[in-house]
């Protein structure tokens, strides 16, 4: 197992962790503009410090039902070179997790949290 720093974050009542390294910023919610003809995937973009960012739709990436209400936080990811933009509902803070290699489960102090890994932000 490796320990890693994650971002706690809750997702329609579910607690995921994000490796802490690819965060850039965290910015309160603001409105995301669809984008016409856009895959389902996206929520949209944001405009932030000039540059249009899209937003990662996670209820179809990690199969959520509930919908997110027009509040909450967005996460700003820098993977690859590339900023993607993740919308959730709060932040917890930063915890260190027991990650297993290739897992999408790991065991911070609080208990099991579900981590949004790299194949789920491509």
């Amino acid at each position: 197992m490796e320990s890693s720093n994650v971002l706690c974050v809750n997702v329609s009542r579910v607690k995921y962790g994000i490796n802490a390294a690819t965060v850039k910023e965290i910015i309160p919610y603001q409105k995301i503009t669809p984008l016409p003809m856009q895959s389902t995937l996206f929520f949209g973009v944001i405009l932030h410090r000039g540059k249009s960012i899209p937003v990662l739709n996670m209820q179809k990436k990690i199969s959520l039902k509930e919908p997110l209400k027009g509040e909450g936080y967005i996460i700003i990811l820098s993977n690859y070179g590339e900023d993607k933009a993740l919308w959730v509902d709060a932040v917890e803070g930063i915890s260190t997790a027991d990650i297993k290699p290739n897992s999408t489960v790991a065991c911070t102090q609080d208990g099991l949290i579900n981590i949004i890994d790299n194949k789920v932000l491509h």
